[in-house]
């Protein structure tokens, strides 16, 4: 799993996902600043997958969940 920030604005950016035997989703946080990419370790296959914006004093911008089987 990845996320890049794209945005020179200054808000971290995230990705949740699901993967295969998960009953919980995951987080994984790029706080890095624009142009960077953020990896997880290795694990199970990926099913489902959002990114979002975190937002100071406002909710995060978030994505729909796509499935990706």
């Amino acid at each position: 799993m990845a996320v890049k920030d794209t945005q020179e604005d200054g808000d971290p950016v995230k990705v949740q996902y699901y993967r295969s035997g998960d009953s919980d989703y995951r987080t994984l946080w790029n706080h890095s600043g624009v142009g960077t990419t953020a990896y997880s370790a290795d694990g199970a296959i990926v099913k489902e997958i959002r990114v979002c914006e975190s937002r100071d004093w406002a909710p995060d911008a978030c994505s729909g969940w796509y499935y990706t089987t």
